[in-house]
């Protein structure tokens, strides 16, 4: 079994597309909460509704848990991204999802130091890898569970080693980015349109100021750590392990991915299993309430 790791904010919602299109029923993601690992007794209930499953993923998909006792060979794939350009990205975004909640912030600048120095927004790469949220420990856990480590920067070399990672040649990577903060599902648009304007505004703003940008960058000095030892270690590994031309393929792939009209779909079956056999016996599955302290924060 493979299982995605998917950090907030690194490309996760246009992989989890690739995934769902080409795994189809096969592929799992949806179990209903968010922050809460998802463990190896939650995956023994989920194959009794999905037997044949190779592919998890989503943002309760972690490394540190237990897993490895439902599926003693599986194995973690991930996109690590600029810890910065991650952040500010991360921080927006919590800005439009509170918003959705009714709940609107009047000065970002002093939300987004305090946002910095809450323990669960700081380090959160190296967090979803292991609660120490230390370099050392993500990268213990990598050498624990067979981990691939594909990088944003580099999106689609990473889908090509991806694919030969997961042993299938015949996956269609073919994709439409999805930027989840230009969403054109996005409700603000309607409902509070100035406050968007404002959002959006605040974010070419982080781009460019150097103190605000300090003040992230010295909230992620782990996920720096974390993701220099991945691009200067980890990827040149990986990349030697590639079959072919890594480069000569990616420039033949870009060149194809142009001309691709719309994002790849999950099998109509997939989506009318989910929603016709999985969802009326999801609350007796799995757990459906965050743990207390997710509960309890301000920023989960």
């Amino acid at each position: 079994m493979i299982a995605f790791v998917h950090i907030w904010k690194t490309a996760g919602t246009t992989f989890t597309q690739l995934l769902r299109h080409h795994y189809g029923i096969r592929h799992f993601d949806r179990p209903g909460f968010r922050h809460r690992p998802l463990s190896a007794n939650d995956l023994r209930h989920i194959r009794r509704v999905y037997p044949g499953l190779k592919s998890i993923g989503g943002h309760p998909v972690r490394p540190h848990a237990d897993l490895h006792h439902a599926a003693p060979n599986i194995r973690y794939h991930s996109f690590l991204r600029d810890p910065l350009d991650r952040s500010i990205s991360h921080f927006t975004w919590f800005l439009r999802w509170k918003a959705h909640d009714g709940v609107l912030y009047d000065d970002f600048e002093e939300t987004m130091k305090r946002w910095a120095l809450a323990e669960e927004n700081r380090n959160l790469q190296c967090r979803f890898f292991h609660p120490a949220a230390t370099v050392a420990s993500a990268q213990a856990v990598t050498r624990q569970h067979p981990t691939l480590l594909l990088r944003v920067d580099r999106f689609d070399a990473s889908l090509l080693l991806f694919r030969q990672w997961a042993e299938a040649p015949e996956m269609d990577l073919h994709y439409l980015p999805r930027n989840t903060s230009t969403d054109k599902y996005e409700r603000l648009q309607d409902s509070h349109p100035e406050y968007l304007k404002r959002v959006t505004d605040f974010r070419s703003m982080l781009k460019k100021d150097a103190g605000l940008q300090e003040i992230l960058l010295e909230a992620n000095q782990e996920d720096q750590a974390l993701v220099t030892w991945a691009e200067e270690d980890v990827w040149p590994r990986q990349v030697k392990d590639y079959p072919g031309n890594l480069e000569a393929d990616t420039v033949a792939f870009q060149q194809e991915n142009q001309l691709t009209k719309q994002e790849p779909q999950e099998p109509a079956f997939a989506r009318f299993y989910r929603n016709t056999v999985f969802k009326p016996f999801k609350r007796l599955l799995l757990p459906q309430d965050e743990p207390e302290e997710v509960q309890a924060s301000e920023w989960l």
